[in-house]
């Protein structure tokens, strides 16, 4: 750390810390079950961040009784934005050379928004689910999270500097009132956002910047700190310690996360920090170690380049059955050549612009010549990718991925132990129609609420990824463990309908798994014959329940299976009239979910499949509109197009 007035010094507790948080990080995105909730890592980063640099600002006052924001903004440009803005130009030429045309398209303003840091609010605008695996993810995602810290370092030191002009009050103690509202509103936006918008509660800056603020109300809680006995603090450092990595390796991404779920990790690295280096016995012990420091020391270049190889890895191997062991061993050698050759002499050099106007400036120029870059890619991307790509960008102005309307809160019905249903339509009506699967009932979501809508009816939505409607316990083979959380909201629902009664429950769901089943907890695979008796079996149970209650229920039939890979990428490559997929090859000849549905006179089977496919080919696109987001799911757009023969049901 270079010298300058209010320098902080050195904690290897701290730096031991952000190698853990980096190393949570790195493990989720491999997709390594040892660290499901790895995700928890950027919430301590927040919390280390708002001590950081409220410790840094606090000193400075004390030092020169004011803060200069040139100083503070130009230190954070000379740490942050070299190595950022290599990765994201080396990033832009990557795609531009081997990456998806799909994904050739969203790169331009992905990139552009890393550049200037609000790629937070950006992904947020793009209603992006960040734990959705099935995604086509963009390789800049991660830099939502340097948004909401880059943004942070703008409005902390404004904040300080308007409360040392209030001279009749110490500024400390406005400080401190101050944080303590901006944590406390923050924290409230969040659980208010997580009930209507997931996005927004994840990306936005004012829903997580309260995360920051505990790490700020730490650093101004020093003094205080102090006054606890050292075995004391020394203790809470361990329990910190404890309480972070068991979120790493409990937590998973069903949870309605951040909410109320974030308060562990972020306590949790609070009290690491606030106890990490208290005590000869305290967790710096543990972090002092090399291997730790290094990776700490490297912990911002690691983040910053770990996910596009994570992303990209496999699109340059494509077919490769190790891709993603190769991307993970890549990921450390070349964060350490980055910090080593950009970042860390950059960062110490004297030849830099003396002016710390002038390092401002020339960052944002940095940026600015990142963005020209990305815009021109764009500019070439329509001679490169011809005819097909140009009609590939106007298919997706028509066409909605996913849909806007389906709040992700109606994934995750259960509230203190109770469903609680996302109601559409007509919100009053006595007629109720509930939709009740996994993701392929939620794609369909847009074309039943058309159709209940235009009846009149009340639609009730009950959707959980990967969570099937069939009563038997699904093993998780990520997690290397049965499922209770799909058990018990499937069972809650089921419970929910008998007691309710709607007039219709509409069922549909991915029967891919009927071939893939486990015998239970112990994972041990089941032959194809077994499984798919199971899974019968458990469908058959969930009909016979709700059959014997008196409910009218549908069944439908699953869509037909695009065979193109990367449908998206076809389109925009080869145009919609070489993407289509073969009929025999599209349709499940003996569908699982519609032989049991058949053995019960009371239970309708709806055949979807011939608004899909001609006699010989099930297209890509029909009528101007995308038809397929992956293999399975159909976009949102398209399922509005099935509105019509979805309403029959109604009938």
């Amino acid at each position: 750390m270079s010298k300058h007035a209010g320098a902080i010094e050195f904690r290897a507790d701290i730096e031991g810390l952000r190698a853990i948080s980096v190393l949570g990080v790195v493990l989720f995105h491999s997709g390594l079950s040892v660290a499901n909730g790895g995700f928890v890592g950027v919430d301590s980063f927040f919390v280390v961040s708002g001590f950081l640099i409220t410790s840094l600002l606090i000193k400075e006052v004390e030092a020169t009784g004011s803060i200069k924001l040139s100083n503070f903004w130009a230190r954070r440009a000379k740490r942050l934005f070299p190595n950022a803005l290599l990765m994201i130009a080396i990033t832009l030429v990557a795609v531009a050379l081997v990456g998806p045309w799909s994904m050739k398209d969203s790169i331009t303003l992905d990139a552009i928004a890393a550049a200037f840091y609000v790629a937070n609010y950006h992904f947020a605008n793009r209603t992006v689910d960040y734990f959705d695996e099935t995604a086509q993810s963009s390789p800049l995602l991660h830099f939502w999270s340097l948004g909401v810290e880059e943004q942070f370092y703008i409005i902390w030191p404004l904040l300080l500097i308007a409360a040392l002009s209030l001279r009749r009050i110490p500024p400390a103690k406005v400080a401190l009132a101050a944080l303590i509202f901006v944590t406390l509103a923050s924290f409230i936006a969040s659980l208010l956002w997580i009930q209507k918008n997931q996005p927004a509660a994840f990306f936005h800056t004012e829903a997580r910047i309260w995360q920051i603020g505990v790490g700020g109300l730490l650093a101004l809680s020093a003094g205080a700190l102090k006054r606890i006995p050292a075995a004391v603090l020394a203790v809470l450092g361990w329990l910190g310690l404890i309480g972070l990595v068991a979120c790493m390796v409990f937590y998973n991404v069903e949870l309605t996360y951040p909410g109320f779920w974030a308060l562990l990790p972020v306590a949790s690295t609070a009290a690491l920090i606030a106890g990490g280096n208290a005590h000869r016995f305290a967790p710096v012990l543990l972090l002092k170690a090399p291997p730790l420091q290094w990776l700490g020391r490297l912990s911002y270049s690691i983040y910053l380049w770990h996910w596009p190889i994570i992303v990209m890895t496999p699109l340059i191997l494509p077919g490769f059955a190790d891709a993603n062991v190769i991307a993970l061993a890549l990921i450390l050698p070349v964060s350490a050549l980055a910090y080593y050759l950009v970042e860390d002499p950059l960062r110490r050099a004297r030849w830099t612009p003396p002016r710390p106007r002038v390092t401002i400036a020339t960052g944002l120029a940095g940026s600015s010549m990142v963005a020209g870059l990305a815009l021109m890619i764009t500019l070439l991307l329509p001679s490169i990718g011809g005819t097909a790509h140009a009609r590939f960008h106007a298919l997706m102005k028509n066409t909605e991925l996913k849909s806007s309307k389906l709040q992700f809160r109606c994934r995750f019905g259960v509230v203190d132990g109770e469903i609680r249903p996302c109601t559409f339509g007509d919100k009053t009506s006595s007629k109720v129609v509930a939709l009740f699967g996994d993701s392929h009932a939620g794609h369909l979501f847009d074309g039943v609420d058309k159709a209940a809508g235009a009846k009149g009816w009340a639609l009730q939505v009950f959707v959980k990824n990967a969570c099937p409607p069939i009563d038997v316990e699904i093993f998780h083979a990520r997690k290397r463990a049965l499922d209770s959380d799909c058990t018990n909201w499937r069972n809650l629902v089921l419970e929910h309908f008998v007691a309710t009664k709607p007039q219709l429950v509409i069922i549909s769901s991915w029967t891919g798994l009927s071939k893939k089943m486990y015998a239970d907890a112990s994972g041990a695979s089941l032959s194809e014959s077994e499984s798919l008796k199971r899974w019968k079996d458990g469908f058959g149970r969930v009909l016979k329940r709700l059959t014997q209650a008196g409910i009218n229920v549908a069944v439908i039939r699953n869509t037909p299976r695009n065979r193109r890979g990367n449908i998206l990428d076809c389109i925009a490559r080869s145009g919609p009239e070489s993407c289509g997929t073969a009929r025999q090859e599209a349709i499940v000849s003996s569908p699982p979910d519609v032989e049991v549905a058949r053995r019960f006179s009371d239970v309708t089977v709806k055949d979807l499949t011939d608004h899909f496919c001609g006699r010989n080919v099930c297209q890509a696109v029909l009528n101007g509109v995308i038809v397929y987001q992956d293999a399975t799911h159909v976009t949102s757009t398209f399922a509005k197009t099935l509105a019509e023969p979805l309403s029959e049901l109604l009938d």
